[in-house]
């Protein structure tokens, strides 16, 4: 979100930047960059390519409100021009306002989200790869929260159980 910019034209968009297309009733997020966008070491290789998102109706008003009162034009960068630790910083907060929780962003999130998505045993399994996709993930990525949300979080445990994985914070 940090380089998307107000489109009402789905003509000529430059592919250096993310877009909040509003026409009318029509509005959509469409993301040509993105952390998940390729892949692969050395030889990178484009995975996802354009994504494209339905925007929320009550996203979509107070994005519009938001619009309106910050006088942005079209072509205009949403959010203006920031450091990405302000911009990170500006997310956590509007997180912590939605969710009544101090220390949310959108990492934790997304973190939340995938194990919810990946334990839900009344999922098929095509349910779980179209959160993957929308996530700009591929299934087996995914897949790796549902592991990542049973480990105890208590290093002396682990060590006892013979657990490789490394523990941030500990």
């Amino acid at each position: 979100y940090k380089i998307m910019k107000l489109t009402n034209s789905l003509e000529n968009l430059d592919e250096n930047f993310n877009y909040l297309y509003i026409k009318g009733k029509k509005s959509k997020f469409i993301f040509n960059k993105f952390k998940t966008k390729e892949k692969g070491g050395k030889v990178k290789q484009n995975v996802f390519g354009q994504q494209e998102l339905d925007v929320n109706d009550n996203v979509l008003e107070y994005l519009k409100q938001y619009i309106k009162d910050s006088k942005i034009k079209n072509n205009d960068l949403l959010f203006g021009e920031m450091s990405l630790s302000t911009y990170s910083k500006m997310v956590q907060d509007i997180m912590e306002i939605i969710f009544n929780v101090k220390k949310v962003g959108a990492t934790t999130l997304r973190t939340i989200v995938s194990s919810y998505n990946q334990q839900d045993n009344t999922k098929s399994v095509k349910e779980k790869k179209k959160l993957a996709d929308q996530m700009g993930h591929d299934l087996t990525t995914n897949a790796l929260y549902n592991k990542i949300t049973n480990v105890k979080l208590n290093r002396k445990t682990q060590e006892k159980k013979g657990n490789k994985i490394s523990l941030k914070n500990d």
